[in-house]
């Protein structure tokens, strides 16, 4: 076995790699594999830190030696707003709550919100006028918002309450950010800046709508057919209760779906149209699949299986814009990785946009090609090539919840616009804990004939 000494990375005890990170820190992930390798070694203040861009490290880390890691440091930090939900918590209370959690995401309950994601991709629709330019970002931030408000708490929730939580989270996130990915976020969080003090307001109100919403649901969860009554009636048997969600739990788990449910599918869903946009071709094919496969009623959970082009239109845009562009990981002891000694606590970064771009896994790797999704696998390309929802036991349960709600908002709209960039040059990236359109994404909206 190979020391970790043997490993190189940037030099020094990180004052330099801090500013490189302040700087821009999806870059900074970008340079490492190209300068050091698939394996690289820095440190960062107190913590030594690892840089995997090997596929068969990556499944290394999060299937076979999964319960040898504990979450990164970014995601413990998310622990303020996010509290032991599924994206934070640790074994053996993880396994627990993903177990009460599963039945909430059987393709049967998937399958009964079809009808609520295109509703809420039509009204999305029809508040865009033939010539008009939007902000696709915050467009698809709306519509995400109304159709993981709808799930989660069915029709208990009028148009004026989820704009409030709409606000809310709008101005949780703007610190959220700030208070997770900055080294110094710990320290920030009690310095009452004014930015500290919205965060604090707003989580309040986000934990007040959610105490009235799950109190008033608890006598008839067991007649409803939302995603908070699937998680008010889940049991597990544990021994010394009554099996189920505790009333902090289910808080912490509620937040977790608000927030992650419509995050990344907004963010996955704005780079689309983008990659639509700059690729004629492949907008064109999309437009003709949905013409020939669809007939003129609203868009069905039933109709998804023949859209094949379409969905592989959204894979493939998740390969090149991954939402969660990076996952971290801890070592709960000394491990070994790539032949190489990892002491215990040390930092374990899997980027999925360096390795989903890389060209020895993805030839022609930065072009936008949906057709490597139709067909069987390569069986020459890694497992760990590919993770956008991570992989093995930490893998994301709303995998098949967002894979739905991205393909029937993407034919309910696709059918009636095509969008166009409404601003020249590249489109900067915003890559803090998910990848954004630096300052939104404006957009000329054409309706088709």
């Amino acid at each position: 076995m190979a020391t970790a000494a043997a490993l190189t990375g940037p030099p020094g005890i990180g004052l330099r790699t801090f500013r490189a990170l302040a700087r821009d820190e999806l870059a900074f992930f970008i340079d490492i594999p190209r300068r050091y390798g698939d394996l690289a070694r820095f440190r960062l203040g107190p913590y030594v830190w690892y840089v995997v861009n090997d596929p068969t490290l990556v499944e290394d880390v999060l299937v076979h030696d999964a319960a040898g890691y504990t979450k990164g440091l970014a995601l413990q930090r998310a622990r303020l707003l996010l509290g032991d939900g599924l994206i934070t918590s640790e074994d053996p209370l993880h396994a627990r709550q993903r177990r009460l959690a599963a039945p909430a995401f059987s393709p049967r309950r998937i399958a009964g919100y079809g009808a609520t994601m295109t509703a809420a991709a039509t009204a999305a629709g029809d508040r865009w006028d033939d010539g008009a330019t939007v902000d696709v970002a915050r467009d698809m931030t709306r519509l995400t918002l109304e159709i993981v408000m709808t799930a989660l708490f069915g029709a208990d929730v009028d148009a004026a309450t989820s704009d409030r939580v709409g606000r809310s989270l709008t101005d949780v996130l703007e610190a959220f950010d700030l208070l997770v990915t900055n080294p110094l976020g710990p320290v920030v969080q009690h310095v009452p800046t004014r930015r500290v003090r919205r965060f604090r307001a707003a989580r309040a109100e986000l934990d007040a709508f959610i105490a009235r919403v799950a109190a008033a649901r608890r006598h008839d969860a067991a007649t409803r057919d939302d995603l908070l009554s699937a998680y008010l009636t889940a049991r597990d048997g544990a021994p010394g209760d009554d099996g189920g969600m505790s009333d902090a739990l289910l808080r912490d788990e509620l937040m977790t779906l608000i927030l992650a449910g419509h995050e990344t599918t907004t963010n996955w869903l704005t780079w689309t149209w983008l990659a639509l946009a700059e690729n004629r071709a492949v907008e064109a094919r999309v437009h003709e699949e949905l013409a020939r496969e669809l007939g003129d009623g609203p868009v069905t959970v039933e109709d998804l299986p023949r859209l094949r082009y379409s969905a592989a239109v959204l894979e493939e845009a998740l390969r090149l814009y991954p939402p969660v562009w990076g996952i971290g990981r801890r070592a709960r002891d000394d491990r070994v990785l790539g032949g190489h000694h990892v002491p215990a606590g040390s930092i374990v970064t899997l980027c999925q946009y360096t390795v989903q771009r890389d060209p020895r896994w993805w030839p022609d790797a930065e072009r936008f090609e949906p057709e490597r999704w139709l067909g069987s696998r390569d069986p020459s390309r890694p497992r760990g090539a590919f993770f956008p929802f991570a992989d093995g036991p930490r893998s994301c349960l709303g995998a098949r919840f967002a894979r739905t709600e991205a393909l029937l908002a993407l034919a309910t709209l696709a059918r009636r616009f095509r969008l166009r960039r409404a601003t020249s040059g590249p489109v900067a990236f915003d890559a803090k804990i998910t990848l954004r359109p630096r300052g939104g994404l404006p957009m000329r909206v054409e309706a088709r004939g």
